[in-house]
C-alpha cells in the first residue's frame, strides 16, 4: 500500500482557523462569548484562531462552533477555491 502524504494538512487547518475567525467576527461575537457558548475556555478559541497555533479543534468542537456561528461544517472547512452554498 502506498504511503499517503499529508503536505496540505497545515493549509487545511489554516483555512479552518481563518474561517472560524471570520464567521465569528461576522456574527459579532467575541472570543469570550463564543467560548462561553460552546462550553470551552477562551484560551481554546484563542489557540484555535492563532496564526501559528498547533491547537487542532476536535470534530465535536467544530460542530459546536458551526452551530454557534450558524454556518455549516462545510463552510468552516471551505477554502477560497471551494464554493459552498448555504
Amino acid at each position: 500500500m502506498e504511503s499517503i502524504k499529508f503536505d496540505q494538512e497545515k493549509e487545511y487547518y489554516g483555512t479552518i482557523r481563518m474561517n472560524i475567525k471570520r464567521f465569528r467576527r461576522e456574527a459579532k461575537l467575541s472570543q469570550e462569548k463564543l467560548s462561553e457558548i460552546i462550553g470551552k475556555g477562551v484560551s481554546y478559541i484563542r489557540n484555535i484562531e492563532g496564526e501559528n497555533s498547533k491547537t487542532i479543534p476536535s470534530l465535536h468542537a467544530l460542530v459546536r462552533i458551526a452551530i454557534a456561528l450558524d454556518v455549516s461544517l462545510a463552510m468552516l472547512c471551505a477554502g477560497e477555491e471551494d464554493k459552498v452554498e448555504v
